[in-house]
């Protein structure tokens, strides 16, 4: 296993053939493809459909900041709103659209579970 300080050494460790995979998030993974790499690096790279780890999203604020109650009340406010008039999705798909979606997935392939991996010592 190797350890990488930053998701864009994780890339570039990637298509160097240093490591095989890594988990990343689609939309961060795009947008630092779109921002740090060339449309032929990008190309040689895929997505797996499947998801590995899914999480929710946290604002964090700090309480020794002034206002920042005042901040979170108002977020709080503005998210209940938000999500009452069913607008969540569309805010984050506005937030992507400018994401080119150039990577490709791997449809045809078995899912993970239906994949055999050899251990180190050649077993499957």
């Amino acid at each position: 296993m190797e350890v990488a300080t930053s998701d864009e050494i994780n890339f570039r460790k990637l298509l160097a053939g240093r490591i095989d995979l890594f988990p990343i998030d689609v939309v961060v993974g795009r947008r630092l493809l779109a921002r740090h790499f060339s449309p032929q690096d990008v190309e040689k790279l895929a997505v797996h459909p499947r998801v590995v780890y899914a999480t929710q999203l946290h604002l964090m604020l700090s309480k020794r900041v002034p206002g920042n109650a005042v901040r979170m009340e108002r977020f709080n406010q503005g998210l209940a709103a938000i999500r009452q008039r069913g607008r969540i999705d569309a805010i984050l798909d506005d937030a992507a659209s400018d994401i080119p979606y150039p990577i490709e997935l791997y449809e045809d392939e078995p899912a993970p579970a239906d994949c055999e991996f050899e251990s180190l010592d050649g077993k499957v």
